[in-house]
């Protein structure tokens, strides 16, 4: 990747034209670690860029392997430098809460602990020289052997202890049976903002002798991580009801907001400017407002997901740009706060890769980074400097007919095992 004062006069030339100044995040900086590693993705490179893990030939899919399966997960990123690293990985066990598990590694898999990441190409016919990474797992060096939480770590030549990226999968059993419904929150004083999501977990298959305290339900409103640990509202011989908890009850949100790069000869969706340097395109999006306060309205998205692809038909591994994109979001600043860009391409990692600065000139938050060129969902969310936790209603308002994706994951673990089993998954819109 070029250097930053080589990024910042090309940004300023451009931004010459339409007569505005962006932040840049495309820099090395002193914090881009998210606030508990062990508990989330990550990326510590900034040379890193577009991380995807998700089963092979269905990129809009969860990452979720059927333990025993036929089709691997498909784990591929970018390194935006002319000379890629010596990278290798690992993969580590974790109990429900994504903790280490402490199993021995050969207790969960088959295979060595740590091998070489060596399937690679270079970018073809790209203004950005990059190299495109591939791994599927399992493999012929890793089979794994038990369900449940796992991450996936990559290491770069420099060290061999402290990885420069972390991704989480899961390996499921199905074992249980799950049936989901969701609906408006029916509590009169929500019944506009918020959705009541219903769950039942069937059982007869396993040997549960307390639901309460043997398994443990997760559930991801658009793969967006949370601490909820729901309850049951009561349990049966061999089920368990979580139905009108209100652990279950999530803010409906809004639809993403949608841009289109996968062209980068014309204006797309929610493009106002494209244009070309020696080294880059460049991107302008049209300015954002804060939905906060506006009505509901419906329109198709991929619930926070993004489709990397070019207009025709390119090896999107290879011959997709990287034009930088600038966001702008019009609205007050918030002093005690900060402001962030958020979707399944960030990893929902509050990063100071991805936090917006505030312009007092434009009276705007904005950003600019670079992007491979694809359909992509995004939304701005606000979170203190303390807290870990965020909140995207603050930006993007909340009704309760926003269609969502809810993803369950139910965990068992017998009294005295010493890991947690995924024996079930469903997911619904």
């Amino acid at each position: 990747m070029k250097n930053g004062s080589a990024i910042l006069k090309t940004f300023f030339a451009l931004l010459a034209i339409s007569k505005v100044c962006y932040a840049t995040n495309n820099e090395p900086t002193s914090n881009v670690f998210i606030q508990d590693k062990k508990n989330n993705n990550y990326i510590a490179n900034p040379e890193i860029r577009t991380v995807l893990l998700y089963p092979k030939g269905w990129p809009q899919a969860d990452a979720v392997f059927e333990l025993g399966g036929a089709n691997p997960l498909l784990f591929s990123f970018d390194e935006l430098s002319g000379t890629p690293d010596y990278y290798t990985y690992s993969v580590v066990h974790c109990d429900a809460n994504w903790n280490e598990s402490g199993l021995y590694y050969a207790d969960y898999m088959d295979g060595f602990q740590q091998n070489p990441l060596n399937n690679y190409r270079f970018s073809f016919n790209t203004k950005e020289s990059y190299a495109h990474f591939e791994l599927e797992l399992p493999n012929e060096q890793v089979s794994l052997r038990i369900s449940g939480n796992y991450l996936i770590r990559v290491y770069g030549s420099a060290s061999s202890t402290e990885a420069i990226l972390q991704w989480q999968f899961r390996v499921v059993e199905q074992l249980v049976g799950i049936n989901l419904r969701a609906r408006p929150a029916p509590d009169p004083a929500i019944i506009r903002t918020h959705q009541q999501l219903d769950c039942e977990i069937f059982y007869k298959n396993l040997p549960v002798t307390d639901p309460f305290s043997d398994l443990k339900l997760v559930v991801e409103q658009n793969t967006i991580p949370n601490d909820l640990n729901p309850l049951p509202q009561f349990s049966r011989a061999s089920s368990a009801d979580y139905s009108g908890i209100d652990k279950l009850v999530f803010k409906g949100l809004n639809e993403w907001r949608t841009f289109d790069t996968r062209s980068l000869m014309y204006n797309s969706i929610n493009i106002e400017r494209i244009t070309l340097t020696a080294n880059h395109y460049h991107v302008l999006l049209k300015p954002d407002e804060s939905r906060a306060k506006v009505q509901y309205v419906s329109q198709p998205d991929f619930n926070g997901r993004v489709a990397i692809q070019g207009e025709r038909n390119y090896d999107a591994g290879i011959e997709l740009e990287y034009p930088i994109v600038y966001f702008t979001l019009n609205t007050e600043e918030r002093p005690d706060q900060d402001v962030y860009l958020v979707g399944n391409f960030t990893g929902f990692a509050y990063t100071d890769n991805f936090k917006m600065v505030y312009n007092y000139e434009r009276k705007a938050y904005e950003l600019a980074i670079p992007l491979k060129q694809g359909f992509y969902n995004y939304m701005y969310a606000v979170k203190t400097p303390q807290s870990t936790t965020a909140d995207l209603s603050a930006l993007e308002g909340s009704h309760s007919e926003t269609e969502n994706s809810y993803s369950v994951y139910v965990y068992y673990r017998q009294p005295g095992s010493r890991y947690d089993r995924l024996v079930g998954y469903a997911r619904i819109n």
